[in-house]
């Protein structure tokens, strides 16, 4: 049965044009004609945003006692679907290949003191000339 809140969001959801042209690709890349009819595609996008919704609303229903929605909710959800609970560990992976790639560029950055945070070299002041500019200033005075 479906709370009121579920009901509300998925009217919300639905007509919004989420998932538009990923899904004409989609379709596409399963046998469907190179342009779907739209009537097709709002169908496809009114049970894309039913599925995610009500997964998202099971994976909450799981978490209540701790507060906080996390992967190992969904992975619990997706158990018995053998491709999606595989696709689910290959996505994890790939992000953490992609967090573990970035760190390394950022180092190497930081090796190479191009620090991103740090002041333009250009505009910093020079050693030099802020002494030679206080020793005018000092002989000015005199």
């Amino acid at each position: 049965m479906e709370s009121h809140n579920l009901k509300h969001l998925k009217a919300n959801l639905k007509g919004k044009s989420l998932f538009q042209k990923e899904l004409r690709l989609l379709m596409y890349g399963f046998g469907d004609h190179t342009n779907p009819r739209a009537d097709t595609v709002n169908i496809m996008e009114d049970l894309l945003i039913d599925y995610i919704v009500s997964t998202c609303h099971q994976a909450h229903s799981l978490s209540e006692t701790r507060g906080k929605v996390k992967v190992e909710d969904f992975k619990f959800l997706l158990r018995k679907d053998l491709k999606k609970t595989r696709r689910i560990e290959e996505l994890l992976h790939m992000s953490e290949d992609i967090r573990r790639a970035k760190q390394l560029f950022d180092r190497k950055e930081l090796e190479e003191g191009e620090d991103p945070n740090a002041p333009n070299a250009q505009n910093a002041p020079n050693a030099n000339n802020a002494a030679s500019t206080s020793a005018n200033n000092n002989n000015s005075n005199v």
